[in-house]
Formats: C-alpha cells, structure tokens, sequence
C-alpha cells in the first residue's frame, strides 16, 4: 500500500510539473479509487486516475503521455534514467566544444548556457563562419580589448537568437527538473512531443512566419475557449461553495409551519471583468498586440465590456463590437493593419494623456487597465506619472511586456514603467497562455 501511495505521490509531481492542477483533496480521492479497481490493469487504472486528476478536456493528453511514460517497467525507468544522464553527458560535451570555439584572443566569450547549446545546434558550415569571424576579431588590433569583446559578445548573441527565431530550431519546453531521477527521466522524455505546437508556442510572436500564422492563431484559439468555458462556468451558482438561504428558506417553507424542510440555497456570483486595452502598434508592435486583442476578444462572452485603443504618437479606438464572434483574429489582424496610428514611433505619454482626456469615463474602480507595449517611448517618466495617475482610478493596472524577459535587467524604461504597474512578459505564444490565470482571479 505504501509502496502505491509514493508512486501516486511522484506520478502527481509530474503531472503538476506538466501544468495540471491537483488538489489534495483530489489525490486523497485519486489514492481511494484505486482501491476499488484491479492495480494490475493497467488501462483500469489510467481510467480511475484520469476521472479524479483531469478537469479540463485539453489536459487529457498530456495525462495520457505522462501515465505512459510513468507507468512502465522497472527495466524502462532504467532506461529512461540512463538515457538522461547520456543526454547530460552528451549536453556537457557540447557545452565544453563551444566554449572552445567562442573565443576572443584566447579568453571565452561570456554567453549563457543556452546561447551555448544553440550554437552546438548550428551546421558546420555555420559553425565554421562563426569561428572565422571570430578569428579575425581576435588577430585585429584593438584600442579597447574588454569593450570590443563586449560588443562581440551581443553580436554573437543576435546572430544566435536570429537562428533561435527560425523555423530550424525547436525550442525545449520549459520546465526545470525536479531533482528526482525518476520524474526527471520522465520529464526528459516527454520533452520531445508535439515539436511544431512547441516550436510555435516558445517563439517570438513577431518572427512566426505568414504561412504558420493559420496554426499559431488555431492554438491561440484552443486554449482561450478552454479558458472562456472555464471562467463562464464561475459566473454560474456552484454547488460546492453555495449557502443556505435562510430568507428564501423561511418562505418556501411556510406552508410547513416554518419547519425548514426544502432548504433554498443561495451562492455569490462572480463579477465579471471590465477591461481597457491599450496597444502598442508602432513599427514591429503590430503582430503582439494583435494577438493579444484577439485572445481578449475571444473572451468577450464572458467580460462585461472591453475598450479597446491603439496608440503609436496618438490615440485611436478600435471599434471591434460589430465583428463577428466566431472570426475574431481575422478581422482584429485586418483592424489593426488598417489603423491609421499603425506603424508611427512610439509615445505612451501622449497616449496616456489622450486617453485621460478624452475617454475618462472608462477609467472606472471595476476596470483593469491593460497596455501593451516594449516599453520603449519617449518622455518614459511623464508616461509612469499619467499611469500612476490611472492606477489611482482603476482596479489594476498591467503592462504586457513584449521585450522577453531576460532583456528587462537594466532597462531604464522598464524599471520606470514596472513601479506604476504589474508586469508581465508577453513574447511568445506560450506567455500568452501562461497569463491565462490573471483572468481566472480578477
């Protein structure tokens, strides 16, 4: 018994890892199931584990790998085991190789781990342009050694990134090991599903070309219906949390002498959020915040009321209440291209300003203000200022950061913007999802 408690334990651990939620109420539930079932059939259990693990429709999959990848022989668990540590050893070896290729008159250029995996990742034929271009850096003469290696450094990390960007490459899901040899080989191996979705999820939304677009939109669209439902679902009378209603009981009831025997129920409903976009769409703003004004729009049937502005030098409203709901990124791409701010240089100031003068009244304490944008603008402090000024008016204030994340360390106009509003990274797809659970809260 003992032994099949740890392997449910471990087997939650790595469904948890893998994004699905489990409570501890539901692995009590899960463990008690599997006294009513035979443990040694293996599809009798799966069913018993997935009917008290999985609520949503999208996760099944994922359980269905995770439970065939878990559940197997001890001699498979050895070899999935072996086989990470063959990969770490393998992961070493590259690390170590381009560490020796990456120089710069005999000293190695400071890169991160990644950026070093990712250049072990290139032809050779790259690999070798790479090296000469490096050599002859090294054999010029140089004012300033530590400064040019500096610079060669970036230019070493645009070229890798650039390639990142490309369809070659297939990003690794993000998730850290656990320290656990087993979940960990687990983890490794489940690493390798779905590449494309994965591909399309990890990359930079501006670089996802024309031709993926159909795809990354349909993924996009998968998970915000998954998370329409799940919010509308909160909007209704829930059994679990609900109240007697001692009013209403006391009246359906005096027919009975006040003897309480039909119990009314009664169970607070979820407000529903009201919401102001403000998009960033100069120069390569565009394709983010088209995509985050269609995930938004895709949640119109359940958020009272969504304003939606473009800005770039100035303010525009978009007016998108005539769309048709079942073609909302279509036509919000079509919108936005069509714009008559789109494309300008980028002034959040002004827009504020605009937007304080001119649509006040959507600034309201049931709002969550949101902007989109890279942070880059002009007069950074004046626009914190305004943006501290509607913080003060609304419910909250978020900036969708479309900078990846590892690039806000000592962005000047990051660090001015992030202390008058929540920020969070929207660069990929994957971001996107992943700020699925604001909506779930507010």
């Amino acid at each position: 018994m003992k032994k099949m408690e740890k392997g449910l334990v471990k087997f939650i651990n790595l469904l948890r890892t893998l994004g699905i939620r489990v409570s501890t109420a539901e692995a009590m539930d899960a463990l008690e199931a599997l006294q009513y079932v035979n443990v040694m059939d293996k599809n009798s259990v799966r069913v018993a584990l997935q009917s008290m693990l999985v609520k949503e429709e999208d996760k099944i999959p994922v359980f269905e790998a995770a439970f065939e990848t878990f559940f197997v022989t001890p001699e498979r668990k050895q070899e999935q085991q072996q086989n990470l540590q063959n990969e770490k050893d393998k992961q070493q070896l590259l690390l170590a190789e381009a560490e020796e290729d990456l120089t710069f008159q005999d000293s190695t250029l400071e890169l991160e781990q990644e950026e070093k995996l990712l250049y072990s990742e290139l032809d050779e034929k790259r690999k070798e342009k790479l090296q000469e271009f490096l050599q002859k850096s090294s054999q010029a003469s140089h004012h300033n050694p530590e400064k040019f290696k500096s610079v060669l450094e970036n230019l070493v990390k645009q070229h890798l990134k650039y390639w990142k960007n490309t369809k070659e490459y297939v990003a690794p899901l993000p998730v850290e090991e656990t320290g656990n040899p087993e979940l960990d080989a687990s983890l490794a191996e489940l690493n390798n599903l779905d590449p494309e979705k994965k591909k399309l999820l990890y990359q930079d939304m501006q670089s996802i070309a024309e031709e993926e677009l159909p795809l990354a939109r349909k993924i996009m669209k998968q998970f915000s219906k998954k998370l329409a439902s799940r919010i509308s679902r909160n909007y209704h009378r829930s059994k679990k949390r609900r109240q007697i209603d001692f009013r209403g009981t006391i009246r359906k009831n005096i027919s009975y002498g006040g003897t309480p025997l039909k119990l009314q129920y009664r169970s607070k409903r979820i407000k529903k959020t009201q919401l102001v976009l403000l998009c960033d769409v100069s120069g390569s703003m565009n394709r983010y915040s088209s995509f985050v004004t269609s995930f938004v729009y895709s949640l119109a049937s359940v958020l009272k009321r969504i304003d939606t502005f473009l800005f770039s030098e100035n303010l525009e409203k978009l007016e998108i209440g005539s769309l048709p709901q079942d073609n909302y990124e279509d036509a919000v791409f079509k919108m936005m291209e069509n714009s008559k701010v789109w494309g300008e240089g980028t002034n959040i100031n002004k827009a504020l300003k605009q937007l304080l003068k001119n649509y006040s009244e959507v600034l309201t304490r049931k709002t969550i203000f949101i902007i989109v944008s890279d942070t880059k603008t002009l007069a950074v402090e004046e626009a914190a200022k305004k943006l501290q000024k509607i913080r003060g008016r609304v419910k909250e204030v978020i900036f969708l950061n479309t900078l990846p994340k590892e690039e806000w360390q000592g962005k000047h106009t990051v660090e001015i913007l992030k202390k008058s509003s929540t920020m969070y990274p929207c660069h990929t797809i994957a971001d996107l999802k992943n700020l699925s659970s604001i909506w779930l809260t507010k």
